[in-house]
């Protein structure tokens, strides 16, 4: 997940790769676009078989680097 309210956009990836060919680094295909207020971390099971996360807000190490302009963290 990166968000840039700069930018009022935000991406959601997962294992390196950002979904639908986005990129935050270059603010380019973002899932959400024209963001405005104030943005809360959710998660939901609604219709999915899933029923556990993991989450990391900058606690410790990513698996991954953040992509460029960004930091790790609830700011």
């Amino acid at each position: 997940f990166a968000l840039d309210m700069d930018t009022k956009k935000m991406w959601f990836g997962q294992n390196g790769t950002w979904y639908n060919g986005g990129n935050p680094a270059t603010a380019t295909s973002p899932a959400a676009s024209n963001l405005s207020g104030t943005v809360y971390p959710a998660i939901t099971f609604y219709g999915s078989s899933i029923n556990a996360f993991t989450a990391n807000f900058g606690q410790s190490a990513f698996a991954y680097p953040a992509p460029s302009g960004f930091v790790a963290g609830i700011y």
